[in-house]
């Protein structure tokens, strides 16, 4: 939760999140971890929507997106141009594809990738922030995440269920600086409109 001064609440949440009984499913959501690790999604390849320059850290170390525009620039006989070609991804809306290419571009090209991805309710499209998203395969792996997600709508905290996702990072993982832009207007833009927003909930910063 955010505080201010004295150490209060900005805005009291409690009355809206049953933080405390999310805290309770720590061991099922490890566990969840551990069993759809075959569904998570990996690779840092969205740009952050500014310049590298501009974040408020200094970047020393190399995302996927910059590691894959280093690829490209590669001339077609380099040898890590020829060897990553074999595993290229065909379709890169396929995970399991685009999974195996980010780990070639870990090792030949030294990208570094801070978390992992599980979807609990589908990605959808960018381009549509607002639409309403179904739940994935891999929730089954999460059944009282997914109830603590459903009694959002019942209990009218939000009208409906976007995508939901895990950011699974690791301890020495460093989030990824970034701006959430609205897709179907390119990434050009110094104020993105949407009425649509996160519910980021870390109840602790250990692991």
């Amino acid at each position: 939760m955010i505080r201010g001064i004295g150490g209060r609440p900005y805005i009291g949440l409690d009355d809206y999140l049953d933080v405390n009984g999310f805290k309770k499913l720590h061991p099922e959501i490890c566990k969840g971890f551990a069993l759809a690790r075959n569904y998570a999604k990996e690779g840092t390849w969205m740009e952050p929507g500014f310049k590298v320059s501009d974040m408020s850290y200094t970047l020393n170390w190399k995302p996927i997106f910059l590691a894959f525009a280093e690829y490209q620039a590669l001339p077609d006989d380099d040898p890590i141009k020829i060897q990553g070609a074999e595993i290229f991804p065909k379709d890169f809306k396929n995970y399991q594809q685009r999974n195996l290419f980010t780990r070639y571009l870990k090792g030949a090209l030294g990208a570094n990738d801070p978390y992992i991805y599980y979807f609990l309710w589908e990605e959808g499209d960018w381009n549509e922030r607002n639409a309403e998203r179904k739940p994935t395969e891999e929730a089954k792996y999460f059944p009282g995440v997914v109830k603590w997600v459903e009694e959002l709508v019942a209990k009218n905290v939000i009208t409906q269920i976007g995508r939901v996702i895990f950011f699974h990072c690791d301890h020495d993982g460093k989030a990824f600086e970034h701006r959430d832009l609205d897709g179907s207007k390119g990434t050009d833009q110094d104020f993105s409109p949407h009425n649509n927003e996160f519910i980021h909930i870390r109840y602790r910063t250990k692991r």
